[in-house]
């Protein structure tokens, strides 16, 4: 009996995960013509994916994190050293549609200090993996808003440092 209720407690911790993974990735496939997941993969307090890909003829790039402990894992999206901060809602950080062109420098930060995950990405090796694997999507550019740090907190912050 033990054993099954184990199962069962497992299998719930599970379910959300995918819920929210896949919602992510449907979202992803309806927006871009053609795209790729750049990462993909399980780090130190969660789970983090990053996509890129085209929607006629600009790139994009999003990414999206699930924390599997109570940190609220805000994404930190830094594009020529631009830094654009999309705030989580509870455990799940999403960010869509973020543009990107030829020889931006482009780094995305999941977390909160000092659980962070850093990944610098280079926008030709993205092209050449999208060129070499594309994925078909449906193409609609209709990315959902990212929920943002409001401008008077991160003003309130910076004076605050």
């Amino acid at each position: 009996m033990s054993k099954l209720l184990s199962l069962f407690v497992m299998l719930l911790a599970v379910v959300p995960h995918s819920i929210e993974q896949e919602n992510f990735m449907t979202k992803v496939n309806e927006c871009y013509d053609e795209y790729i997941y750049a990462i993909s993969e399980e780090i130190e307090f969660g789970d983090v994916m990053i996509a890129f890909g085209k929607y006629k003829k600009d790139y994009y790039i999003s990414a999206f994190c699930l924390s599997e402990s109570s940190l609220s894992p805000n994404i930190y999206i830094y594009i020529n050293d631009k830094l654009y901060t999309c705030v989580s809602e509870g455990t799940i950080g999403l960010a869509y549609g973020f543009k990107v062109k030829e020889n931006d420098s482009i780094k995305i930060v999941f977390g909160k200090d000092p659980q962070t995950k850093t990944y610098e990405l280079s926008f030709d090796n993205l092209m050449q993996q999208l060129q070499q694997e594309p994925i078909e999507g449906k193409g609609s550019g209709d990315f959902p808003e990212n929920k943002r740090e409001s401008y008077i907190l991160s003003i309130l912050k910076f004076v605050l440092i």
